[in-house]
């Protein structure tokens, strides 16, 4: 299954949200800004077919890092799974 992850960062806190295939909303949650437990959060979903984020108060910069650091985290939690 395809599922998708939308993350809307802003400076303390982020919403995250994953859908399915068919639109379904799988996980939508309010989450501080710690890569850890947004990792944690989208474990179940190893196979995201794609991440975007919206970010206002970062830089695009250092938005896409963050966004990066995630999908390494995840990347590597399921090849060692």
């Amino acid at each position: 299954m395809k599922f998708y992850c939308g993350i809307d960062l802003s400076a303390r806190d982020c919403q995250v949200c994953v859908i399915d295939e068919q639109l379904k909303i799988m996980v939508q949650q309010k989450l501080r800004n710690e890569l850890p437990k947004i990792c944690q959060l989208l474990e179940p979903y190893f196979s995201l077919t794609e991440v975007a984020s919206q970010s206002e108060t970062f830089s695009k910069r250092v938005a896409k890092q963050r966004v990066n650091q995630m999908i390494e985290r995840l990347a590597h939690a399921a090849t060692t799974a």
